[in-house]
C-alpha cells in the first residue's frame, strides 16, 4: 500500500468527506478507501445501503471530483476509486478562496468558491444562477457563496445534490463590492482565471485513475505502433513504457487546454462599454479584475496590482469548467517560498519577490512532473550541462514593475548607500545615522530608478548565502532571473526536517542528522568522530532518534555466524522515509483535530441547532440566553484556534509533499560500502 492510501490518510479524507458532504458520502467513500477498487455491485454487497441510495451517493462523489470512475469497454461494467488528491483538497477550501480573492480580487474569490463546492458546473449554469430570467441585471446582489471555514473545514453541510442546477448565490449575500453587475462581467472573470490556469476546462480523462490513465496509454501504443501485439524484450517494453509515458503527458496537457472554439472576442467594444456603465457609469478600454479602473496609489496597501484581462470575451454556455488545484498548489508554494522570503529579509523584498513569482507562474502548470521522461537528463532533479533556459521561466524587472505596487517604498530594506547609488539624483546621500537626506518621496521615483531598487532587492535575494531564492541570469530589462523551485522545495522539506528534529533531540539530534546526510552510512565510532562527540553522548540521541523514525540502524554480518561482535552496526539517515514518517504524523495529527471539533460541536449541539435557526440568526440577544450566548462564543473561540492549527498542518504537508516528487538516495551503494571500507 503506498503512502496516499495508507489507512491515516484514508480516515482523514473520510473525516473531510463526511463534515463537508454529509454520512452517506463519507461511508461510501470510507467503503472505497477501505476495500479499493470497486463497482456498483460489490458496494450494494459490502454495505448496508441499497442501489439507489449507493447510486446518490456516488453522484455526490463524481461531482466533486471525489471519486474515479472508468467503464470497461468489453463489459460495460464500471468500477469506481478514489481520487485522493483531491478528497484531501477539502482541507484547503478555504485557502483557495483568500489566494484568489487576493490575486483576482472578491468577485473571482466567490466564484472559485462556488465551483468548489459544486465540482463543475457549466458556464451557461453560472450565468443563469447569477442573472435569473426576468431580474434586474444591475441591482442584483449575488456571487458570495463563501464558505464559513475560511481556515479548513466548515461543517455547514454544503448544498450539493450531484447536479449543475440549483445554485443560489443570493443566499449568501456579501458586501455591494464582491457584486458582479453583469454577465459580460462574469466571462471576463471566467475567462481571466481559465487564462491564468486557476480553472481548467472539465475532461473525460480527469476521472480516469492512475492505473486506468496507464492502461489506455499502453493500449493506445500498441494499436498504434505494435499492432496490438505486446512486445517482448527488456529494450521492447523499455520503449513500450517511455511512449506510454510521453503518451499520457501528451493526452493530460490537452486536456487542460483552453477550446478555441468556445472563446469568442468582440472587438466592437460595444458590450464592453454598456457591462463598464452598468459597474458604475465609466467606460474603459481595459476592466480590472476587481472591477477598479483606477490604480492603487494608497501608501498602506502593498500587494500587487491585480492583473487585467482581455475585453470583450465570451464563453460558450456549454463549457463546463472546474477548479484545478494542481495549479492552485503552485501558487500556495509560491505564498510560502514569499513568507519565508519576508522572515529572512523584509516585507519590501518580499513584495519583489511576489511579484516575481507571479511572472513566472504561468509557465509552472504544476509543481513537479509526476511522469517524467526517463531520457530526460533533468529528471530526480538533476541539471543539464547546457546553460540554456528557456525564456518562459525567465523574468526581468521589466516584467515586475508592471505589476508592482507604485506604492510600495521601495528604498525600505535596502542598505541606504546601495538605495542611493540607485537613485538618479546626486543630491541624496547616506548619513551616519543610516539615513538618506534629503528623504526622498517612493511615488516620485522614475521608472529606471525604480528598476535598479527592483533589481538590487532581486539581488540580495540571489545572494542569500543559506537560501538561493533566485538565480541571476543576464542584464536583460533591467536584471533577468529565474527560480530553481525543486531546489527550493527541498531547502522547504529539509528545514521542516531540522526543525523537527531540533524541537525533539535539540542541536546533538541536529548534529547527527546533518553528519548522516553528509557522509552517508557510518558506524558509531565514525560518527562519534564526525560529530565529535563521545559514545556515551551519542548513543541515547541515536535510540531516542531512531524509535521515531528519524534514523536508520543496519546489521552487516561479517562471517556466517551472525555474532554481534563481528558484525558492522551502521547508523544511516534518508531524507525520503523521514518526509514520509513526518507526513504519515502530521494526519494523524489533523485527524485528532477534526475529531476535537466533532466533538465540541456534539457538547452544544442543541444550541448550535437553535442558534442555526432563520429567525435566530441575526437575533441571537432576543432569543438566545446568556448561559447559551456563552457557550456559543467559546465554541467560535475553540473551534478558530481549532482551525489555524489545521491550517498549519496543512502547509506542512504542502512542504512535505506536494512540492517535490519522491527523492533518491542520496549516497550511491558503493559509496556506504567505501565508508565501510575506510573504517576498516
Amino acid at each position: 500500500m503506498s503512502l496516499r492510501e495508507a489507512p491515516v490518510l484514508a480516515q482523514l479524507c473520510t473525516l473531510l468527506v463526511e463534515d463537508q458532504y454529509g454520512q452517506l458520502a463519507s461511508r461510501i467513500f470510507a467503503l472505497l478507501a477501505r476495500r479499493g477498487r470497486q463497482d456498483i455491485h460489490s458496494l450494494v454487497r459490502n454495505s448496508y445501503f441499497t442501489k439507489d441510495k449507493i447510486k446518490h451517493g456516488l453522484v455526490i462523489l463524481i461531482q466533486q471530483h471525489l471519486v474515479f470512475y472508468y467503464t470497461d469497454a468489453d463489459n460495460g461494467l464500471t468500477s469506481y476509486e478514489v481520487d485522493w488528491v483531491q478528497a484531501y483538497c477539502l482541507v484547503r477550501f478555504g485557502k483557495m478562496i483568500k489566494m484568489t480573492e487576493n490575486r483576482f480580487g472578491g468577485k473571482a474569490g466567490a466564484i472559485i468558491s462556488m465551483l468548489a463546492s459544486l465540482g463543475h458546473t457549466r458556464v451557461g449554469d453560472l450565468v443563469h444562477a447569477y442573472f435569473p430570467p426576468g431580474t434586474e441585471t444591475n441591482g442584483l446582489t449575488n456571487g458570495a457563496h463563501k464558505s464559513s471555514g475560511a481556515n479548513g473545514t466548515n461543517g455547514n453541510g454544503a448544498a450539493v445534490n450531484g447536479t449543475t442546477n440549483g445554485l443560489n448565490p443570493a443566499e449568501a449575500t456579501q458586501a455591494s463590492d464582491d457584486r458582479i453587475r453583469s454577465p459580460e462581467a462574469l466571462h471576463a472573470i471566467l475567462y481571466a482565471l481559465l487564462d491564468a490556469g486557476w480553472l481548467v476546462p472539465a475532461h473525460p480523462t480527469h476521472y480516469l485513475s492512475p492505473g486506468d490513465r496507464q492502461s489506455e496509454a499502453e493500449n493506445a501504443v500498441i494499436k498504434e505502433l505494435y499492432e496490438g501485439m505486446t512486445p517482448s524484450g527488456a529494450k521492447a517494453l523499455n520503449e513500450l513504457k517511455t511512449l506510454a509515458i510521453q503518451r499520457k503527458r501528451k493526452v493530460r496537457d490537452e486536456s487542460l487546454e483552453l477550446p478555441k472554439n468556445l472563446i469568442k472576442f468582440d472587438r466592437s467594444n460595444t458590450s464592453r462599454k454598456r457591462a463598464a456603465e452598468d459597474d458604475g457609469g465609466q467606460a474603459s478600454k481595459r476592466m480590472r479584475v476587481d472591477g477598479d479602473n483606477s490604480i492603487i496609489t494608497s501608501t498602506t496597501e502593498y500587494e500587487c496590482i491585480t492583473p487585467d484581462f482581455p475585453e470583450d470575451v465570451t464563453l460558450d454556455d456549454n463549457l463546463v469548467v472546474r477548479v484545478n488545484h494542481e495549479k492552485l498548489t503552485v501558487a500556495l508554494r509560491g505564498q510560502q517560498l514569499v513568507q519565508l522570503a519576508e522572515k529572512r529579509f523584509c516585507k519590501t523584498t518580499s513584495e519583489v519577490y511576489k511579484a516575481l513569482l507571479w511572472c513566472l507562474e504561468k509557465a509552472e502548470p504544476r509543481c513537479y512532473e509526476e511522469w517524467p521522461d526517463p531520457s530526460d537528463p533533468k529528471k530526480d532533479g538533476q541539471q543539464e550541462e547546457s546553460t540554456y533556459v528557456d525564456p518562459m521561466y525567465l523574468a526581468t524587472c521589466l516584467d515586475v514593475v508592471k505589476i508592482l505596487n507604485p506604492a510600495l517604498d521601495l528604498l525600505e530594506g535596502l542598505e541606504p548607500a546601495a538605495a542611493v547609488t540607485c537613485l538618479d539624483t546626486n543630491q541624496a546621500t547616506a548619513d551616519e545615522r543610516g539615513y538618506i537626506q534629503p528623504p526622498v518621496d517612493p511615488l516620485l521615483l522614475t521608472r529606471s530608478e525604480r528598476l535598479r531598487l527592483i533589481n538590487k532587492h532581486l539581488m540580495y535575494l540571489a545572494n542569500d548565502a543559506n537560501v538561493q531564492f533566485v538565480t541571476w541570469e543576464s542584464q536583460r530589462g533591467g536584471g533577468q532571473y529565474r527560480v530553481d523551485y525543486n531546489l527550493l522545495a527541498r531547502v522547504m522539506l529539509q528545514m521542516e526536517i531540522d526543525n523537527t528534529v531540533m524541537a525533539g533531540e535539540g542541536k546533538m539530534g541536529l548534529r547527527l542528522i546533518r553528519a548522516l546526510k553528509r557522509k552517508g552510512r557510518l558506524s558509531e565510532r565514525l560518527v562519534c568522530k564526525t560529530t565529535l562527540t563521545t559514545p556515551n553522548m551519542i548513543r541515547s540521541v541515536i535510540t531516542k532518534m531512531q524509535i521515531k523514525g528519524l534514523i536508520e540502524t543496519q546489521e552487516i554480518p561479517k562471517v556466517d555466524s551472525r555474532v554481534t561482535k563481528q558484525s558492522d552496526h551502521l547508523i544511516w539517515y534518508d531524507t525520503q522515509r523521514v518526509r514520509e514518517r513526518l507526513l504519515h504524523d502530521v494526519y494523524k495529527g489533523m485527524i485528532r483535530i477534526l475529531q476535537r471539533i466533532a466533538y465540541e460541536k456534539d457538547r452544544i449541539k442543541d444550541v448550535l441547532q437553535k442558534a442555526e435557526r432563520t429567525d435566530v440568526v441575526g437575533n441571537e440577544d432576543k432569543y438566545l440566553s446568556k448561559e447559551e450566548r456563552l457557550k456559543l462564543k467559546h465554541f467560535e473561540e475553540v473551534q478558530e484556534k481549532l482551525l489555524i492549527q489545521l491550517a498549519r498542518e496543512d502547509d506542512l504537508v504542502a512542504v512535505l509533499r506536494d512540492f517535490t516528487g519522491p527523492i533518491p538516495p542520496d549516497f550511491p551503494v558503493g559509496y556506504r560500502r567505501q565508508v565501510i571500507n575506510d573504517e576498516e
